[in-house]
């Protein structure tokens, strides 16, 4: 493949149609609002929501949202821009390392089956700590590597055109370049470890261990390698701390019930606490994620791991495996038996699994010992999850009006039917790159579709059109009122309506749930926490109120207040914006 193209095609897969759609609630909302109030109001030090304390996660997420939004204003296009540059780095990662196992064409299918997996395409796209926290894992393993490498070859990583030493033989001195490299590589890992303990905490620990473990036991025999290993891990530890621990530490000593907060009730607790946040489910929960979400290259890990492939492997080649395969299997057998699990969890799966696939059809190598159906389905699997759309839409988020996803559906139906006919003696290449192009094409679709459903996706939804609503009816002396739930990303998109110095009022929100669940928000928030409908009647006999409250709230709230007339403003997807007086009839009074 020529560089050019290759380069510009996996800017295009990560940057295209990048800011077309809103922010979906909670966590693409939460998370760049907690970074728009840094932007805002200069404190990089405490993550704040709704202008209090919100310490769930480490702050990497929200200072890169926040940057960006320094930089180059609120819109999704910038919030979401340092996410794509993340999956941007993730796939350089395992360019180079499919490089150094199979040389450039390996390296770049790594990057090509990896950026066009939907797991991986999807999660680059939302404003999420996973992709970041992948980006870390994927450079700590590569940089490992490249110190495990180092102790075999150093004649790869430093040249030795210096001056020999006579009292040392070349051998001796190979080793001693071989071992500083090695040092130098392995600080360059911890270094990723800190970004990655400031994205999430000791899970990036995790997944380099299921990485290296399987090689340290491959060796075992070698004591010289584990002391060279064992040296560089006390200054290793040190750089970590160096960089990894200062923002914890000022915040525990910035705010007392930051420590508890974050270590015994996040770290501990999250595991039991799992199943009660609805994060549980099923030893096989995460077999029809992986299926769907290495889509289209699924069919292909069927044919991973075999004898053949096994001996045809160079001596580098085959500690690079068992590498990739205790990073992908341990890590999916870890989540699968653990009891917090959401789709994403598995995502540091996709990395590995993508450079094994580059590697074990390298020049297409074997390739025609595998049946021509199975070449096939990386043809059509793309335009069967496009058939699916329709089907995902109507029966997980009941959205039934929306004709154009039906003529879509039909139209890659007749697609995947002609396509599996005329592939029937295509070469595997060229189901390859027909499947790359076709897996785009419905990428894109879904990516540039989505903002004609987005405010439907129940709690899931967009509030921009929401957002945009409250804009429209705002006057400076209304009152805002938030009732029974928190739209949490929406000072997004009414700022500065909502801002540090002009909050709403809240009314009915449960007292353990976010904002208020952070020891000592609840007294940080009395001062805008009304009582009770009483409150709220008195605080619209003298000022406009509107009232911002999920589906039901406007029969609540005038069954409560029956000696008040409320009009409906607007109802966007579930939420509903309503007011004790409309605009039209306050400008007919005035």
């Amino acid at each position: 493949m020529h560089d050019r193209l290759f380069k510009w095609a996996v800017v295009f897969i990560f940057f295209f149609l990048l800011g077309t759609r809103g922010l979906n609630e909670p966590d693409e909302g939460r998370y760049a609002e907690i970074g728009r109030e840094m932007a805002e109001t200069g404190d990089w030090l405490v993550p704040n929501i709704w202008y209090v304390p919100h310490l769930d996660k480490p702050p990497m997420t929200y200072w890169l949202a926040g940057l960006s939004i320094a930089a180059l204003g609120l819109n999704e296009w910038a919030i979401r821009l340092p996410f794509a540059l993340c999956g941007l780095s993730g796939v350089w990662a395992m360019y180079l390392l499919g490089m150094s196992l199979g040389g450039r064409r390996v390296g770049q299918w790594s990057v090509l089956i990896l950026s066009c997996s939907l797991l991986y395409f999807a999660i680059s796209r939302f404003v999420m700590t996973d992709i970041i926290l992948l980006q870390f894992i994927c450079w700590t393993i590569y940089f490992g590597w490249r110190a495990w490498r180092a102790l075999d070859d150093p004649q790869d990583v430093v040249q030795p055109d210096d001056e020999e030493d006579p009292d040392f033989s070349p051998e001796q001195l190979a080793r001693g370049r071989g071992a500083k490299a090695s040092f130098l590589w392995q600080m360059a890992a911890w270094m990723m470890v800190a970004g990655g303990f400031l994205t999430k905490g000791p899970l990036v620990f995790l997944i380099p261990a299921f990485a290296f473990i399987p090689l340290l036991v491959w060796r075992r025999k070698q004591k010289q390698r584990f002391s060279i290993i064992a040296i560089a891990l006390i200054p290793g530890l040190s750089l970590f701390a160096l960089l990894g621990l200062p923002w914890y530490l000022m915040l525990f000593d910035h705010i007392k019930e930051a420590y508890d907060y974050m270590v015994k009730g996040q770290v501990v607790g999250h595991a039991l606490k799992a199943a009660a946040k609805n994060r549980g489910g099923p030893v096989f929960y995460f077999i029809p994620i992986l299926l769907f979400g290495f889509l289209p290259w699924t069919v292909l890990l069927g044919w991973l791991w075999r004898k053949s492939h096994w001996s045809s492997l160079s001596q580098t080649q085959k500690e690079g495996w068992v590498m990739l395969t205790g990073w992908s299997v341990l890590t999916f057998v870890f989540f699968s038996i653990n009891s917090a699990k959401l789709p994403h969890y598995i995502l540091p799966m996709m990395p590995p699994l993508a450079v094994m696939v580059a590697l074990r059809w390298r020049d297409w190598e074997g390739a025609d010992n595998l049946p021509r159906w199975a070449w096939r389905t990386v043809i059509v699997s793309p335009l069967v999850a496009m058939l699916a759309i329709p089907f995902v839409y109507r029966f997980a988020f009941k959205i039934d009006d929306q004709q154009w996803i039906w003529v879509q559906a039909g139209a890659a139906l007749m697609a995947a039917v002609a396509l599996s006919l005329l592939a029937k003696d295509w070469s595997p290449d060229k189901c390859v790159q027909t499947g790359i192009v076709l897996s785009l094409v419905n990428l894109f679709l879904l990516v540039g579709l989505m903002p004609m459903v987005e405010s439907r996706f129940r709690s899931n939804q967009s509030l921009k059109e929401l957002g945009g609503a409250l804009v429209g009816e705002y006057r400076d002396t209304d009152e805002i009122v938030v009732f029974g739930r928190i739209p949490q990303g929406l000072p997004l998109y009414t700022w500065p309506i909502i801002n540090q110095n002009n909050r709403p009022w809240f009314l009915g929100l449960p007292q353990h749930r976010m904002p208020y669940h952070f020891p000592g928000n609840q007294d940080r928030l009395a001062p805008y926490t009304l009582a009770g409908f009483s409150a709220l009647d008195s605080l619209g006999s003298t000022n406009r109120v509107l009232v911002i409250g999920w589906s039901g709230a406007y029969n609540a709230v005038t069954a409560n207040l029956t000696n008040t007339s409320f009009t409906m403003i607007k109802k966007s997807g579930h939420w509903e914006l309503f007011s004790n007086e409309s605009a039209d009839s306050l400008e007919k009074s005035e």
